[in-house]
């Protein structure tokens, strides 16, 4: 009987992790070759095969901030939960501290701590969105001590990328707020009246998330806003903007605007955005497959645009991985300000022509090309025996 209550005692432990597997790009696409979680999983405990299996879970959340598509999120130490606590602190406080409970009893008792189950599950959203809900300083803490029994090793490399990225998107919006990973924190400090109070700008930063999600339609952009995103019309799988993106927009949307150039604004955010590297035959494979809808193909008679969405955009890799004309490549990266204004970047645009076998009209950008992409792969397969 005790063996059958740790089963079960386990089985609601495991439960604590919700695990999306129509979001994870190995299950949409074979060519995928995405292995972020895998990566940082303390356990080794992720499968992937037609779906995302967990094997062995700690419960430590490194997965919910390596994976770009948000395949995996907490039930108990949530982003919500771990948002609310930062700004109930940061209306007392200067800074915050994210720790989990192994750490020193020092650190633990702090009146600026935010819990966590470690330090490594928190991403560069949540350090960003730290800030926008007043606090003038983030701390990751690790103790190096009791970091190298647990799983330190994925935990700093965690922690690391996050502060790496928080620093990059606040260099763009020229925020000069520190953002650290440490083991020696400063004491803590009271906050003063000139930081921005938490709840100013909560209607902004809304409005601001439905037009960086204006790719997809009204009706889509509310389903996304409210967490309830169905599967777009004609298409099988389902299109989800990612909570961690939906935290970052509406934390930018709550700072106070960037200056002209030279004053914040003019830099770019640390990913790289999308370009095209050669003929697009506007097949529409990467439209269907992008988890986030930051893709969409239009055509209006004999004249079509791919156009590309930076907000929508985390950079799974899955389109680059899809497509079979290897047209799309890494770009530039996206200016903070065509990042918040939500509109589109056209990738491709082209103009109907003859398929030079079946006679169908089909769209390229390459002009060389002269038949469609049925065509095509039929004159390239083998030809059959009698």
């Amino acid at each position: 009987m005790l063996k059958e209550l740790l089963r079960l005692a386990s089985g609601l432990e495991l439960g604590s992790l919700k695990v999306d597997s129509s979001l994870c790009v190995r299950v949409r696409s074979r060519r995928a070759e995405c292995e972020c979680c895998l990566s940082v999983c303390p356990t080794q405990g992720i499968h992937i095969g037609p779906a995302v299996e967990i094997k062995s879970c700690l419960l430590c959340g490194l997965c919910t901030a390596a994976c770009p598509t948000g395949v995996f999120e907490l039930q108990e130490n949530s982003d919500g939960s771990v948002l609310l606590a930062v700004e109930r602190l940061a209306a007392r406080w200067a800074s915050v501290v994210f720790a989990c409970d192994r750490s020193p009893r020092s650190v633990v008792r702090r009146p600026d701590r935010v819990a966590v189950r470690c330090a490594g599950r928190v991403s560069a959203e949540l350090l960003v969105a730290a800030l926008s809900l007043g606090a003038q300083a983030a701390y990751l803490y690790l103790d190096p001590a009791g970091c190298a029994g647990c799983h330190g090793k994925q935990a700093k490399q965690a922690a690391s990328t996050a502060v790496a990225g928080a620093q990059a998107i606040a260099s763009a919006y020229g925020l000069k707020a520190p953002l650290s990973l440490t083991a020696a924190l400063p004491p803590p400090r009271a906050a003063t009246d000139s930081r921005r109070p938490a709840a100013e700008g909560v209607d902004e930063g809304r409005r601001a998330l439905l037009t960086a999600v204006n790719g997809v339609g009204v009706k889509s952009a509310l389903k996304v806003a409210l967490g309830t995103s169905a599967p777009e019309p004609g298409f099988a799988w389902r299109h989800s903007l990612p909570k961690r993106r939906r935290i970052l927009l509406e934390a930018l949307a709550r700072l106070a605007l960037p200056g002209p150039a030279g004053a914040g604004g003019a830099g770019a955010f640390p990913w790289p955005g999308l370009t095209l590297a050669g003929g697009c035959t506007f097949c529409g494979a990467c439209v269907p497959l992008c988890p986030s809808a930051a893709l969409k193909l239009e055509e209006a008679g004999e004249e079509g645009r791919l156009l590309f969405y930076p907000a929508r955009c985390t950079f799974c890799g899955l389109c680059l991985a899809s497509c079979p004309e290897g047209a799309l490549a890494c770009g530039r990266e996206p200016a903070l300000l065509e990042f918040l204004s939500g509109e589109p970047r056209v990738l491709s645009a082209a103009c109907a022509r003859r398929c030079a076998g079946c006679g169908r009209p089909f769209l390229s950008t390459d002009l060389a090309q002269r038949y469609c992409v049925t065509c095509r792969i039929r004159r390239q397969a083998p030809e059959r025996r009698p």
